[in-house]
């Protein structure tokens, strides 16, 4: 079983390097990360760095859902920060990550329309008008369930 500390999307799962393990720092700790934390994951590396010398990251983005499957099929990771609480669950559901699952951060859903607004989109009903197409990054990724959500 991989012991895995999943943070998730606005959520967090723990797991690997804390619990049962020896107290020395590990040498390396793996974080693999929602795509949207691209950046985000810059300045952690740059002040991990400075704060663990000793212990190197190393860190992978993606979509969350292609994340779980990376665990599942064995992929090491010490630290999951996902972009939703459902693939994070799962790892939990099937003994390959440590719950609980803790809040870190939250999304907020941005419409973006052409510039012309051909369709009149103002509001979020109005997504819902016949002809108005939303694109979405695929059914298992974070984003397009809460888009259709929204609709």
């Amino acid at each position: 079983m991989n012991r895995l500390f999943a943070l998730v999307g606005a959520v967090v799962i723990a797991g690997s390097a804390a619990a049962g393990c020896s107290p020395a720092a590990p040498a390396q700790l793996t974080v693999l990360a929602a795509s949207s934390l691209s950046s985000s994951l810059t300045d952690l590396a740059a002040a991990w760095k400075t704060s663990h010398p000793s212990t190197a990251l190393l860190t992978s983005t993606g979509a969350t859902s292609a994340l779980r499957t990376q665990i599942e099929q064995g992929s090491p990771a010490d630290v999951l920060l996902g972009a939703d609480t459902t693939n994070a669950q799962a790892l939990i559901d099937e003994a390959e990550a440590v719950g609980p699952l803790t809040k870190y951060a939250t999304n907020v859903l941005t419409v973006i329309v052409p510039a012309n607004n051909p369709k009149g989109v103002t509001t979020p009903a109005d997504l819902a008008k016949p002809g108005v197409c939303i694109i979405g990054a695929g059914p298992d990724v974070p984003i397009t369930k809460y888009a259709t959500q929204l609709v």
